[in-house]
């Protein structure tokens, strides 16, 4: 199957020029990290229970070391100074950056985090890594291959960021579990709307026919809706609009779906506008949208173009769809997981274990990788014992004998055309390398990417009398009847002086392998006695991964040890109680308790019991993973650092509950008799299972549809005195006595 190449894409689309089709290729490079590592940095509030439950849930959502998480002291869940911003986080996020060994790309910022930093988003500021780094432009804007942080743009790094919040818990529950969803498209699961926005909002409107023909012309099936605004519309998986409010609550949004809506407040996500906060969207199923934190007009480079949903179409991230199609995003902010890619396919992960055939008493690993999208192969495979070693990587070879030919033109006019022919077992990085080295003085050739599967041709402009004329790079790989084209035209009508973006191309070829089935002997040495995990992962084209994971038991782990809790369901001003039997020669050992994939306590050798105090630094509201290791040194050991137990025990279960109502209030508090007494219940993280009662008696409130974070509770008529309001939820989930106050009816 040959990939579209971007010339025709060209020829077909002047203003939604994209790449459709981006492959990449794994490289076992040097500098690896000591253990596993991911590519999101999550930053939480370790001051608020409901950011630090999210930010557990979102990490396991996302197979994430405990490394990856950051927990920052915040006062103010809205606002963040300019002096806290470089102290408080951006010093912190780019400390925790280095220690994960630069591997990552994205960072989100959970519910509880400020997202305002002096009138501008929070995210913005860290996506420059500077409040007085924020440029007009950015360089990625209508770049078409993956996003990597250690890949400079216009000799500049970036750090996308993305908020990751609902109104209330459940809002972010829900965004976190339906942004994990993959798979091909449907035409009768899965429709675009393309509305027209109304007034001023509309100045998209004269680009929707051509974003629907491209959009049809790769199968999806898009509607042009005259109307700004849709109701009892199923299957959206993308809405563009713009108007002040949008009718959402009887709209069925999938799985995985965007709404963009130009309005001016819709980064005004805990502040009530008059017009749809994009946390709006998300209480209303969809898991991204996009809005700006100040007054942005109508400008259209402040908003996304129309490329925007075919990137998304095509296998592009949230965040990387957004960031190409916004030129200028010092206004901007995006809420949703930046790993969302409904329209990637991950690869096909299985394995299993056959015990005793190696030597030693070890295992044999069987694994099979099949290909998420047929003719897009694998960029890699990584095998992991326990997060703590690599090993195996896997990367598909460029087969003998295979033609790659290098072209670049300066419109019609050839200035470089080079090929080379492979060798018996050459990685893509190996043969990158052959065009690294060529001499031009016209343009210089790099390999670039944390797997050194990118070419990154960066043009000399000033050796050009006109940048108006645009570069294209196109390279092929051809073996016998099979050839692949990979190509990126260079946009060079941007003007010089905004940004450099026409300086460089980058290019990202492979040669698609379908399948791949391997076994591993794993010798008995390297298991820890006790509980082991092999983690199989896989990378698409996209870098969206896949997971298998299979579990070890080495040796008895009934009669070596075991560990009891007391009590799994338990309040923060609780204590966990925890039990041991132990044997062998792990009774004289330092018990280290883990929590959530972190080190908490240690417990001395012959103790067989420990009261560890629960705090919001060790554990998490909600549900909560807890494990035992053995050793002979009671250090705690850091996130960072290879370890290797005496024993490590299965993990057990807890669950803790949550604080009834965060940050929440009430008004009126005094009102007048005569009238059916209402009042209006304001705060975030607010909880779906809560009722409130007056006196005693319970009264009905229901959710506003516009702005999720109010609840109207309706409290009939009452005569003059004062009386108690009580919020009243689930004790086997929440701790019922977090809110009450006083109502006076005069």
């Amino acid at each position: 199957m040959s990939l579209i190449s971007k010339q025709t894409l060209i020829k077909k689309n002047t203003l939604l020029l994209i790449s459709i089709l981006i492959v990449s290729v794994a490289f076992t490079f040097g500098n690896e990290s000591p253990i596993r590592f991911g590519r999101v940095l999550v930053v939480a509030n370790k001051n608020s229970s409901a950011s630090v439950e999210l930010a557990n849930k979102y990490s396991r959502s996302r197979a994430l070391p405990p490394a990856n998480l950051l927990f920052l002291p915040f006062s103010d869940s809205i606002n963040l100074k300019e002096n806290e911003f470089y102290q408080k986080l951006l010093s912190p996020v780019l400390e925790r950056i280095k220690k994960l060994n630069n591997s990552i790309d994205f960072v989100t910022l959970i519910a509880g985090v400020p997202y305002r930093t002096e009138k501008l988003s929070t995210a913005t500021a860290l996506f420059f890594s500077g409040i007085n780094q924020i440029k007009d432009y950015h360089g990625y804007y209508s770049k078409s291959y993956t996003f990597e942080s250690s890949i400079p743009v216009n000799k500049k790094f970036y750090l996308p960021t993305t908020l990751l919040m609902g109104y209330n818990l459940k809002d972010t529950i829900a965004l976190i579990e339906n942004s994990k969803i993959h798979s091909g498209f449907s035409q009768q699961d899965s429709i675009f709307y393309l509305c027209h926005g109304e007034g001023p909002r509309g100045v998209r409107n004269k680009f929707l026919p051509r974003a629907k023909s491209i959009l049809t012309d790769l199968g999806f099936n898009t509607k042009i809706v005259s109307n700004s605004d849709i109701k009892n519309t199923n299957n959206i998986i993308f809405q563009i609009t713009g108007k002040k409010w949008v009718h959402l609550s009887s709209n069925n949004y999938l799985p995985g779906s965007i709404i963009d809506n130009m309005t001016s407040t819709g980064g005004y996500l805990l502040e009530k506008s008059g017009q749809n906060s994009i946390l709006s969207f998300i209480q209303h199923g969809a898991c991204g949208a996009y809005g700006t934190v100040t007054e942005p007009t109508n400008i259209l480079s402040r908003w996304p173009d129309l490329s925007l949903p075919i990137r998304y179409a095509s296998g592009f991230n949230l965040i990387e769809s957004y960031l190409q199609s916004v030129q200028d995003w010092k206004y901007g902010i995006v809420v949703g997981d930046p790993l969302t890619a409904r329209f990637s396919t991950p690869c096909k992960v299985t394995s299993k274990i056959k015990k005793g055939s190696p030597k030693n008493d070890g295992i044999k690993l069987e694994f099979n990788a099949k290909e998420g999208e047929v003719g897009k192969g694998f960029s890699w495979i990584e095998i992991w014992l326990n997060d703590q070693e690599k090993l195996k990587s896997i990367v598909p070879l460029i087969p003998e004998n295979t033609t790659i030919n290098l072209i670049v033109r300066h419109g019609y006019n050839v200035i470089e055309n080079i090929t080379y022919t492979s060798t018996k077992g050459e990685q893509i990085s190996n043969i990158l390398g052959k065009f690294r080295d060529l001499k031009n003085s016209n343009f210089k050739i790099s390999i670039v990417g944390k797997r050194k599967n990118k070419l990154l041709i960066q043009v000399d402009m000033n050796r050009f009398k006109t940048n108006k004329i645009p570069f294209v790079a196109t390279m092929t790989l051809q073996n016998g009847k099979k050839k692949y084209t990979y190509a990126e035209r260079l946009k060079t009508q941007l003007k010089q002086s905004s940004v450099n973006s026409s300086s460089e191309i980058i290019l990202q070829p492979n040669w698609p392998i379908s399948v791949i089935k391997e076994s591993l002997e794993i010798s008995k040495e390297k298991f820890w006695r006790g509980y082991n995990e092999i983690r199989i992962s896989a990378g698409n084209h996209t870098e969206s991964e896949s997971h298998s994971v299979e579990i070890i038991s080495i040796g008895d782990a009934l009669r070596e040890n075991t560990f009891k809790i007391e009590n799994s369901n338990l309040s923060l001003n609780d204590s966990l109680k925890l039990y041991f039997v132990e044997y062998g020669n792990v009774a004289d050992s330092f018990k280290h308790i883990y929590i959530n994939e972190k080190p908490v306590f240690v417990c001395d050798p012959n103790i067989y019991s420990c009261n560890i105090p629960l705090a919001q630094t060790i554990i998490s509201t909600g549900e909560n993973q807890i494990w035992v290791e053995w050793y002979q040194s009671g250090s705690i050991h850091s996130e960072f650092e290879k370890r290797s137990p005496i024993y490590k025990s299965a993990p057990k279960k807890i669950f803790v509950r949550r604080p009834l109502i965060s940050e929440a209030e009430f008004q009126p508090k005094i009102i007048n008799e005569g009238t059916n007494a209402s009042i209006e219940v304001r705060g975030p993280y607010l909880h779906e299972n809560i009722y409130f009662s007056i006196n005693g008696k319970k009264v009905k409130s229901i959710r506003d549809v516009k702005f999720g974070m109010n609840w109207n509770v309706n409290l009939g008529h009452l005569k003059p005195g004062s009386y108690e309001i009580i919020a009243v939820g689930n004790p086997d989930f929440e701790d019922s006595d977090a809110f009450s106050d006083k109502l006076i009816i005069r």
